[in-house]
């Protein structure tokens, strides 16, 4: 490589600066604001003993309230099941140790398979 710093004949390598959308980061305030809301869910990244307060590595231990937490079953769907893997692997990699995929994923889910509790509960 010469001095131009060239990735090959013709391609100029190019120093590029990445943009962070505003809507794909949070702050405290966006999440407290949303604590307790259905339509939000905190996963948690840390490992049990740090959710548990018993690792502590900043001011205080513990979680915030309402994070999913690695003892409760996680479920992983896609429309498919492709991207599902990806998620299972990310969620066990995080450390949950209790994540299922849903093989059949909305696709099933949504081609006369019983899906509400009525149809669920009704006799066949």
């Amino acid at each position: 490589m010469d001095d131009n710093r060239t990735a090959g004949p013709g391609v100029e390598q190019r120093l590029s600066t990445p943009h962070v959308s505003a809507g794909r980061v949070a702050g405290a305030a966006w999440v407290r604001e949303r604590l307790g809301r259905r339509d939000v869910a905190l996963v948690e990244a840390r490992s049990p003993e740090e959710f548990e307060g018993r690792d502590v590595r900043a001011r205080r231990g513990g979680h915030i309230p309402g994070a999913l937490t690695p003892d409760k079953t996680v479920v992983t769907y896609y429309q498919t099941h492709h991207r599902t893997a990806h998620t299972y692997f990310v969620l066990r990699l995080l450390g949950y140790p209790r994540v299922v995929a849903y093989t059949g994923s909305w696709a099933e889910w949504t081609s006369g398979c019983p899906t509400t509790r009525e149809e669920i509960e009704r006799p066949r």
